[in-house]
């Protein structure tokens, strides 16, 4: 079928004598509603037949599921359970239902490894349905898809203080990298990438110096177009970038902005399909103003997309952004935080259904069948 001609692209080797249509349907229909389907209710499908599960487990249709996903994209809340005091990760869709709080919660997902009460989980990076996750009783580090609930544990390579962290994608090598600086300040830094084709760390071509990452802020990079971002309190505020493709490193200055100065960390995000930048600025009157800027293509340069007074009745911090624009901010109610969402293009402010103890992470996100390396592997 002409239609469906676009979504045709598996090797010789995808054509089985067993048909998955059984005769009722073509291969390419099926592939057609298979994508569109959650990733749950795919993982149930593979213990339909042995053509079922080699369709679903091929990574040409996992990169098809995933551009389909990316329109569908979620946010991660991991904090604790007020009263299991257990770490948990939330799902929440920004745009759902306008009736109510509760409505924006998907509902949480469980840890597809063991995990103690008051056991404090980090998320290090996010891409593409996988998440780099660290704990205090496991050593080194999780690479964990939370939709499948594959995972496997990476042993780390050296012993580190406060790493700057990130999780990207290559499109040329089709590999998943994870890299992990060292960052003493005084010391020779050291830059580890982990491949996930090659299933093995390698040392960073690139001398790294000592950054130091705004106050308030961890060392989990901003991923775009295949780099990673910092956001540095060096030289009144600059932006450390880490090209992963090419091992080059450099600095981009910030935009320059007019007040007192910067009320809470700056935040970086991905809006409208340009890394941005989010400001938040103490006025000549103490009012608190908040500007969103985007970076230009050809970086150290910015253009100005919103400006917008505090539109809250609380003090609220910029932690994060939608890919429509809308800013994501978390303030304090007694001993835990919520998290809302402002869109300046329209004014609008929702509280969301989210909350948890104080420093809570929250993650843009969406689901996938990209697979960790094939099988489960159990942290000992």
């Amino acid at each position: 079928m002409q239609k469906h001609s676009k979504i045709m692209h598996f090797d010789d080797s995808m054509r089985r004598q067993e048909s998955i249509s059984n005769g009722v349907f073509p291969e390419d229909i099926w592939i057609d509603i298979l994508v569109k389907l959650p990733v749950k209710s795919l993982v149930r499908f593979l213990v339909v037949s042995k053509s079922w599960k080699s369709l679903i487990s091929n990574n040409r249709f996992a990169k098809l599921h995933l551009h389909r996903s990316k329109g569908n994209e979620q946010l991660l809340r991991v904090g604790f359970n007020p009263e299991s005091y257990f770490p948990e990760i939330s799902i929440l869709n920004l745009h759902g239902s306008r009736d109510g709080e509760k409505n924006h919660l998907l509902g949480n997902i469980s840890f597809p490894f063991p995990i103690k009460p008051f056991e404090e989980v980090v998320i290090d990076g996010s891409c593409n349905g996988l998440v780099v996750l660290r704990t205090k009783s496991i050593l080194g580090i999780i690479l964990c898809n939370l939709a499948t609930r594959k995972f496997c544990h990476l042993q780390l390579p050296f012993n580190e203080i406060y790493p700057l962290v990130g999780l990207c994608y290559i499109t040329e090598t089709t590999d998943y990298k994870i890299v992990r600086i060292q960052n003493n300040e005084g010391k020779s830094n050291v830059g580890w990438i982990y491949s996930l084709n090659a299933f093995s760390w390698t040392r960073l071509n690139v001398d790294f110096p000592y950054i130091k990452v705004q106050r308030g802020q961890s060392g989990m990079a901003t991923i775009f177009n295949e780099c990673m971002y910092w956001i540095t309190d060096e030289d009144g505020g600059r932006i450390a970038t880490l090209d992963v493709k090419n091992e080059a490193f450099k600095y981009i200055s910030l935009p320059a902005f007019e007040g007192l100065f910067s009320v809470f960390p700056r935040t970086l995000g991905i809006i409208n399909g340009s890394l941005s930048i989010i400001i938040s600025i103490s006025t000549e009157k103490y009012n608190l103003r908040f500007e969103v800027w985007k970076m230009n293509e050809y970086q150290d340069s910015w253009t100005k997309l919103f400006s917008f007074n505090d539109p809250f009745n609380i003090i609220a911090q910029p932690i994060g952004s939608w890919k429509d624009g809308s800013v994501i901010f978390k303030y304090l109610t007694g001993n835990s935080e919520k998290v809302c969402s402002y869109d300046p293009s329209n004014e609008k402010l929702h509280r969301l259904c989210m909350s948890g103890s104080v420093n809570l992470q929250v993650i843009n996100y969406v689901e996938s069948m990209e697979s960790v390396d094939g099988e489960i592997r159990r942290i000992s």
